[in-house]
């Protein structure tokens, strides 16, 4: 991995579960040539860091970890890791978004509604956070 899996002080971060010193083994077995190890790390992922739909401290630093996954061709089964990110997004599972869909255009122009300056400080709050996380 590009990124440093041992650069974050997990055991500091917490999860469903309490500590996430777990978090960093579970990232490295998602690029497992065994595919029942990799089930068995998506499966603690989605209890630990993605527990009943809620996100935790360590869900926020798992994320450019697996970006990095789904952005390397060589990673197993990425469109697992696809629907990992997509539920820590959105909060939700595919199975429990109505039929009638994810009201998108709804939010799209709420986010519309999001003054400049609210934006700017998003945006460097995003850069600031992920410069700590990188480094």
């Amino acid at each position: 991995m590009r990124l440093d899996l041992d650069s974050i002080d997990w055991a500091s971060l917490t999860h469903a579960y309490g500590s996430a010193e777990d978090v960093p083994g579970l990232i490295r077995d998602l690029r497992s040539s065994d595919a029942e190890v990799r089930s068995a790390a998506m499966y603690e992922l989605y209890g630990n860091i993605y527990h009943q739909g809620t996100r935790y401290e360590a869900s926020a630093y798992a994320v450019p970890f697996l970006l990095e996954l789904l952005a390397d061709p060589a990673t197993p089964a990425r469109h697992e890791v696809i629907q990992l990110l997509s539920c820590l997004a959105v909060g939700y599972t595919p199975y429990d978004i109505p039929a009638s869909g994810f009201p998108i255009a709804e939010i799209r122009n709420d986010m519309a509604q999001v003054p400049e300056e609210t934006w700017r400080r998003w945006s460097q709050a995003m850069k600031d956070w992920y410069e700590v996380v990188r480094t």
